[in-house]
């Protein structure tokens, strides 16, 4: 089973960001959110996730993390990803709701294709793909055989979906979709625990480890690096050269 490294930029700061629109390319305040050092960046690389510069892995530096989605899309194609694969997700956000009508969209529409029937991006209303719920598509395409999210020491949990969850739990620690008809989703949104779905996606193993707990033991197959600039300050993107001595641009 592969595995995949999945980091942002945005991990390394001081405090969590939100609510940005992270099109319009503004910068977050560098006096506000300040910069993990370098040097801490390379010990949590090496000591907890198990990279070294002797042995580089390929990787990729995306500007907006759902450009992840687009990378792993064709890495798929081209044979160099086997799905599913394992993601340690290493973020400041969870990237599994972004909070907006997506929700909507996977419970209703995308989740009523059979799993076999949705295997590409291509497969699916890219207009909902966003850079906080793009993990989440990646799970509906079938393409994650588990999810490790490794947050924030400021992160508190909030931005989480219960109904994304086995028996809409999150101490289940295990996401799994479900697809009822728009009408029964509109009209019993408070009750749909009640509510027999039309169908289930197979469950998907999910662990949420505080940052400073967090230890890989495996190797990975593949880094991906998202510079996430609505979410960071300027002065973040001097890490990026330091993350990227650790990894072979594919």
């Amino acid at each position: 089973m592969m595995k995949i490294l999945d980091i942002d930029l945005d991990f390394f700061l001081n405090k969590i960001a939100y609510d940005v629109d992270d099109t319009c390319g503004l910068r977050l305040s560098s006096e506000e959110y300040l910069v993990d050092s370098k040097e801490n960046v390379k010990l949590f690389l090496e000591k907890q996730c198990g990279l070294s510069l002797e042995n580089k892995v390929p990787g990729k530096v995306v500007n907006h993390h759902n450009e992840a989605l687009y990378v792993w899309n064709e890495m798929i194609k081209n044979h160099l990803l086997k799905k599913p694969f394992n993601i340690t997700h290493v973020d400041a956000h969870p990237d599994l709701w972004f909070g907006d009508c997506s929700i909507t969209y996977i419970m209703t529409e995308l989740t009523r294709l059979p799993l076999a029937n949705r295997n590409y991006i291509e497969d699916v209303d890219e207009s909902k793909i966003k850079c906080g719920n793009y993990l989440i598509f990646a799970i509906a395409l079938g393409w994650v055989d588990s999810l490790e999210f490794v947050y924030h020491e400021k992160w508190e949990g909030e931005d989480l979906h219960k109904w994304f969850f086995k028996d809409f739990d999150f101490r289940t620690l295990q996401i799994e979709l479900k697809n009822f008809s728009y009408e029964v989703y509109r009209d019993n949104m408070d009750r749909l625990k009640q509510i027999t779905p039309l169908n289930i996606d197979p469950a998907i193993p999910f662990k949420a480890v505080p940052k400073q707990s967090f230890l890989n033991n495996d190797k990975y197959d593949f880094v991906i690096l998202s510079k996430s600039p609505g979410y960071t300050p300027e002065t973040a993107d001097s890490l990026i050269p330091v993350i990227q001595e650790y990894f072979t641009d594919i």
